[in-house]
């Protein structure tokens, strides 16, 4: 940041600022906030995602997924096996 019309954008995230500002208040009685100082104080290194996926894991592109390495589903129209009479 080198100037106040910087400020009109969103600041980029971990920036640390002292901010100054002034209350206006218009004639119509409506209030707002003036920047008269700004100062970078420090850029704060963001803190790791506890629950993003670790460095070493790889996970398997899309075209190595199979189905084909899927166990299979237990065969239910055995006539040994009772079938229940209530739907799911």
């Amino acid at each position: 940041m080198t100037s106040l019309e910087q400020l009109e954008n969103p600041l980029p995230k971990f920036i640390r600022c002292k901010v100054k500002l002034a209350l206006r208040k218009e004639d119509d009685g409506t209030e707002s906030n003036k920047v008269r100082s700004f100062e970078v104080l420090s850029i704060d290194k963001p803190e790791p995602d506890a629950f993003a996926p670790s460095a070493e894991v790889q996970l398997p592109e899309q075209d190595q997924l199979s189905t084909d390495d899927a166990p299979d589903a237990p065969d239910t129209t055995d006539p040994n096996v009772p079938q229940s009479e209530t739907p799911f």
